[in-house]
């Protein structure tokens, strides 16, 4: 129900309906997600409910890349060799088991094998998650995931409600260095919204760097930092030049 992305390398051999890659321990609507091709669309689903719609209709004998993003306020994105499919929103009501199985290319409830190559399979979650439902256009990867030194990425947290419309927000961060440069302003931006991110600002300044709880841990006054008017509270942070490790 959190944030999350999926993404993948697909080659259908067979356009018909397919199940790629789900998450469930029976055929009960109550106890899975999926991810499918019909008609050569890729769809996604919970509990049995139709989240996502594909538009692009992929072609056999051909390889695509393919993404997928939902984040915690339920909006979701596809994208198909690096360029929007279309959004999509709706409640999850299954989180990810680990006391489930995980099916690829095979569902529980679908007798039906499918017929395509899978490569370079990735689930994240929560912090973790790799896209912005915002973006219209990602980078395809060119080569196998693996640890980046110099990656970028945006993390976007969970909306809040405030009980009040506000034009103002300011906020303290903690963050960890990993690797590379790590400057403020620079290496670490910090957006604030007021409207869920229909429109984002970023932070005017960033007040002196405080360890914190543990080495290297520190600690970040945010500056007061004028929004559009909104009752949805929500920050994102953008990084660059850092390692693919905890922050």
């Amino acid at each position: 129900t959190s944030a999350f992305s999926v993404d993948f390398w697909i080659y259908l051999n067979a356009t018909g309906v397919q199940l790629i890659l789900g998450n469930s321990v029976s055929a009960s609507v109550a106890t899975n997600w999926r991810f499918y091709t019909n008609g050569g669309v890729i769809n996604f689903g919970s509990a049995h409910a139709h989240h996502y719609a594909g538009t692009t209709v992929l072609s056999t004998g051909a390889w695509y890349h393919v993404a997928f993003q939902k984040e915690s306020s339920n909006n979701m994105r596809m994208w198909i060799n690096g360029t929007s499919d279309a959004t999509g929103s709706g409640t999850m009501t299954h989180n990810f088991s680990t006391t489930d199985y995980l099916w690829i290319g095979k569902s529980v409830d679908v007798a039906a094998t499918s017929n395509f190559y899978l490569d370079e399979i990735r689930i994240c979650k929560g912090g973790t998650a790799k896209y912005d439902t915002t973006s219209t256009t990602i980078t395809v990867p060119t080569g196998p995931y693996g640890l980046v030194v110099s990656a970028t990425g945006t993390l976007i947290s969970d909306t809040q409600t405030a009980p009040t419309a506000t034009t103002k927000m300011s906020g303290v961060i903690l963050y960890k260095d990993n690797a590379g440069t790590a400057t403020l302003g620079t290496d670490l931006k910090i957006y604030l919204s007021a409207n869920n991110g229909s429109n984002w600002t970023e932070v005017p300044c960033y007040g002196a760097v405080t360890p914190l709880f543990s080495t290297g841990v520190k600690m970040v006054r945010l500056g007061e930092a004028t929004v559009t008017s909104g009752t949805a509270p929500v920050i994102k942070a953008v990084w660059a030049n850092q390692a693919a490790s905890s922050k």
